[in-house]
């Protein structure tokens, strides 16, 4: 009986369970599609063009622009409502509002008062001129032939604009014919009522058209009805995190739809004459053995995808190609230095290799990276000894340039590569990553290891100097055969079959069998020892299991206290950044609505240059804190005077306690004969940092006390006592203990704490001492005040030195001063630009190194006064043209004063410039004052 209660207690209980489930996954199932139904709908206007939208009403969809709406909708859940038709009809259609959303629209001041454009670009938009195939008149390169011509555009289109300004700019005299939409345009451009067309490039290879010439190009946009103001910020947001999420993805997007048409490689009138004197044959040399790009087959038949190549050439332009196989590089540029053979490769693409050899590279065919096998147990450098094969594209010379130290050594083919590998006679196999699976189908390579080398290595076709027709009839080759070169022929010549022969085993695995047998009669008599020690050997595996859970039980908890420290920080980074972010884009607003206002406008910059200084310092901080963790912070090794560098520190900070209405008092030891040797800029940043720190937690009326004094001395090293006293709010020392050197932490709690700051000073104070072997010490009383010990040890420096003395007063006149300012960035240069000039100096402006340099040696002797250098550009950076001007032959190369003007503003950073030749580092953002006063000490 009371069994049989139980088991209908267990039924009861069971069945309460089934039903609540049921119930909570009806509620589930209510609640998603309640969700679903509240799913916005938009009305899309959709287009149907090839590549872009493609797909009718009930049809399968596909292109860039379909694409990027559906990956809008992942991040606003919108549900789409399709609206079909012409470009010039849903271009209407939104204006009355009868769509919400239509793409590819580009931007203009007139269309902006009809509707709203998203703040993120959609993509970019080629825009040409094409014509028939058959106009060589028009196709040969003179544009004046466009003189008397019809050319078709589509009515109020973007590209009507467009062409208009190009034929006034280049004065040609021309017929624009408007059209409603493209279908029209195309039929009459196909029945030659047209001369020549305008649209953004084509990306169908269905025209029969070529390209004339490039006249511009443009941004086009998501464009929104006025009538939905609600989608304009949902939009902004999902573009915002595709492309913040993938910066090139709109630029990925477009190419991965994009359809070469054959008529971009149009062969021009001098390319078909030199086919015609070669009776439209080109003479092609390959590399035997070199699959995926060449080879000669069982069945002597060239393979590869240069064959690929050569096929879709024969196939676009009509041309015949010759092939003959060579068995190494140097025997295939001896056949076209003799004119055997008018082309050859595949060859390492390098301009320099190609100066050499004078030769003439084509584009790209192939794009791949380094890779090197190795032996298994090699300890030393893989690349020390590296050997190639002779039909192999990768040569000696090419080695030279990726692996300078090695030394190189040429085998007649890729096994033999691997058995020098195995043998110790080479470190390494040097091979192209394309032709991995390739070399593993040799035996011998599954002995070795595999590395990838970061780099590229391009692949190239070359011929010679004489014939710049050829190497652009094969680039127009190499576009016309687009990704197929890279997609499946490639992927179809990348394995080759491989014959097991008898000497491979025997070679490979008769030193094995023996090994073995010797192994197995070793192995049955270690089975007994082994026996013996297995119970051993158990328990201290369950010891040390019982050990690797504690360990790991520790590691997950410091795993989960790091996650709640990364989220915290960014928390807080997100809320100190977006604050003075907000009042500086706020204070721009005021004094544009204010333009009548001086008083008010002068008060707003004045609130934006704090806002300023006040971000500034947060990213000073941060990146301070960044590189302390991470262990990149480079203290400096030189000599200091104590008593300068403690005065130094105290005058930064006095006007600001003077300010706040604070009493200072410092007791520093007479450090004027005191010489150390250690980092006075860090010594100065933890001084600066702990007056700071105790100005901003301070009482009105309160006290300032700092006292540097010697606390040991042992030999050669001298350790400071640095004492810094305030009579402020005091902390718990429970706060000490736990939060004062965390980041981001204040003396005071809570997100809108009263103290200015970011609350990571105390963090790095701690950090800069712990690597300086230095100790801090607290000691604090709520309402009282805190008093911050630090010791800090230091070489003594024994050499002589100047009396130190006090800076006299700072100059700031700099007016005719002729300075050469070299910049990239065009607001840097203009900012750079005014304050010399608004302090009367002479200013000639450069854009890169490289014109530096030229500019400066073109000119007279003395012409310049001064250079300032921007480190970071294109072409040459400031370091190498600072070394070039500093070797140049001339009496003021080396004396006149060279500054870095950077946002590199890190003390190794700073070591960099003055080792390249330059007098002075100044750190961007520029200080005017700081500027013209440094500038004026050198003149």
């Amino acid at each position: 009986m009371e069994r049989k209660d139980r088991i209908m207690r267990i039924e009861r209980k069971t069945a309460a369970g089934i039903l609540l489930m049921i119930f909570v996954w009806l509620f589930s199932f209510s609640a998603f599609a309640a969700e679903n139904t509240a799913k916005k709908v938009v009305r899309i206007g959709y287009v149907n063009v090839a590549t872009y939208e493609e797909g009718g009403e009930g049809e399968y969809k596909t292109g860039s622009g379909y694409e990027y709406l559906q990956k809008i909708s992942y991040f606003t859940g919108w549900k789409y409502e399709y609206v079909y038709g012409s470009f010039k009809e849903l271009y209407n259609m939104l204006v009355e509002g009868k769509i919400d959303l239509f793409g590819d629209v580009s931007y203009t001041e007139e269309r902006e008062k009809l509707f709203s454009f998203a703040t993120y670009p959609q993509g970019k938009d080629v825009y040409f001129l094409y014509t028939a195939k058959d106009r060589t008149d028009l196709l040969g390169g003179d544009i004046g032939h466009l003189n008397g011509a019809r050319i078709g555009v589509t009515q109020k289109s973007y590209q009507e604009t467009l062409v208009q300004e190009w034929l006034k700019n280049n004065d040609i005299r021309a017929e624009v014919v408007e059209y409603d939409g493209y279908d029209a345009l195309m039929a009459d451009m196909d029945d030659g009522k047209l001369d020549a067309i305008a649209t953004p490039k084509l990306s169908s290879g269905d025209y029969h058209y070529a390209v004339i010439i490039d006249i511009g190009f443009d941004d086009y946009y998501f464009a929104v009805s006025k009538s939905r103001p609600d989608l304009l910020t949902e939009l902004n947001e999902a573009l915002y995190q595709i492309q913040s999420g993938d910066p090139n993805y709109n630029a990925t997007l477009e190419s991965r739809y994009q359809v070469s048409m054959i008529s971009d490689t149009f062969v021009n009138e001098k390319e078909k004459a030199w086919l015609a004197e070669h009776d439209n044959t080109i003479r092609l040399g390959y590399l035997d053995d070199n699959l995926p790009y060449s080879d000669l087959n069982e069945k002597g038949e060239f393979v590869g995808v240069l064959q690929a190549l050569a096929k879709s050439m024969t196939h676009n332009f009509g041309v015949t190609i010759v092939t003959k196989c060579y068995l190494s590089n140097e025997e295939m540029r001896t056949a076209l230095k003799n004119g055997e053979i008018d082309a050859m490769g595949p060859m390492y693409s390098d301009y320099w290799l190609a100066e050499q050899y004078d030769l003439i590279q084509t584009n790209t065919i192939l794009s791949t990276t380094p890779v090197l096998f190795f032996r298994k147990t090699e300890s030393d450098s893989p690349t020390g000894v590296i050997a190639v094969s002779a039909p192999s594209f990768i040569q000696q010379d090419a080695v030279g340039i990726m692996f300078p130290d090695s030394k190189v050594l040429t085998y007649r083919n890729a096994e033999e590569c691997l058995k020098a590998v195995r043998n110790g006679k080479a470190d390494s196999m040097l091979v192209a990553a394309s032709q991995i699976n390739l070399i593993k189908q040799y035996r011998i390579a599954d002995q070795l290891q595999v590395t990838e080398f970061p780099g590229q290595m391009d692949i190239c076709i070359c011929t010679d100097k004489e014939n710049p027709e050829l190497a652009n009839i094969i680039n127009k080759g190499i576009t016309a055969a687009g990704k197929g070169l890279s997609g499946a022929a490639l992927s179809q010549n990348s394995y080759r079959k491989q014959k097991v022969r008898f000497h491979d085993f025997v070679d490979e695995y008769l030193s094995v069998l023996a090994v073995s047998a010797a192994i197995l009669i070793t192995g049955l008599l270690l089975i007994v020892m082994y026996m013996i020690r297995l119970t051993l050997q158990v328990r201290e595996a369950n010891w040390k299991i019982t050990k690797k859970q504690e360990a790991l039980q520790d590691a997950l908890g410091e795993a989960e206290r790091a996650n709640s420290a990364k989220t915290t920080f960014l928390a807080n980074m997100s809320h100190d950044i977006r604050t003075p972010i907000n009042g500086i884009m706020g204070m721009l607003d005021m004094i544009e609505k204010s333009p009548d206002n001086p008083e008010k406008r002068a008060e707003c910059l004045k609130k934006i240059k704090a806002s300023s200084d006040h971000l500034l310092q947060l990213i000073n901080d941060i990146l301070d804190l960044s590189r302390l963790e991470s262990g990149q912070i480079v203290l400096e090794h030189i000599p200091f005077n104590l008593k300068q560098a403690g005065e130094d520190a105290l005058m930064v900070v006095e006007g600001q306690a003077k300010e706040a209405g604070l009493r200072t008092v410092a007791e520093h030891m007479d450090g004027e004969d005191i010489w150390l040797i250690g980092s006075p800029l860090h010594f100065k940043q933890i001084l600066l940092n702990l007056y700071t720190n105790a100005i901003k937690y301070n009482k009105p009326g309160g006290l300032l006390y700092t006292n540097i004094e010697e606390y040991s001395r042992n030999g050669d090293v001298l350790t400071l006592k640095i004492t810094v006293k305030d009579s402020g709010i005091g902390m718990t020392q429970e706060f000490i203990d736990t939060k004062l050197f965390s980041p981001f932490i204040q003396g005071e709690s809570g997100p809108r704490t009263k103290f200015k700051g970011i609350g990571l000073g105390m963090s790095i104070v701690k950090a800069i001492i712990e690597e300086m072997n230095g100790s801090i010490h607290v000691e604090s009383e709520v309402g009282v005040g805190t008093t911050f010990t630090v010791l800090l040890p230091f070489e003594i420096d024994h050499g002589k030195h100047e009396e130190v003395r006090k800076e006299e007063t700072v100059k700031t006149d700099i007016s005719g001063v002729s300075v050469l300012l070299v910049e990239d960035n065009e607001l840097n240069m203009e900012i750079a630009e005014f304050i010399l000039e608004d302090a009367g100096a002479v200013v000639t402006k450069v854009e890169n190194g490289k014109a530096a340099v030229e500019k400066f040696a073109s000119s007279a002797t003395g012409t310049y006064d001064l250079i300032l250098m921007d480190i970071m550009m294109p072409v040459m950076d400031g370091l190498e043209a600072t070394r070039r001007i500093r070797a140049m032959k001339r009496a003021d190369a080396g004396t006149i004063p060279i500054f870095a003007m950077t946002a590199n503003a890190f003390s190794e950073d700073v070591q960099k410039s003055i080792d390249a030749g330059m007098n002075e580092h100044v750190a961007k953002p520029l200080d005017a004052k700081k500027l013209v006063a440094l500038i004026a000490r050198y003149i």
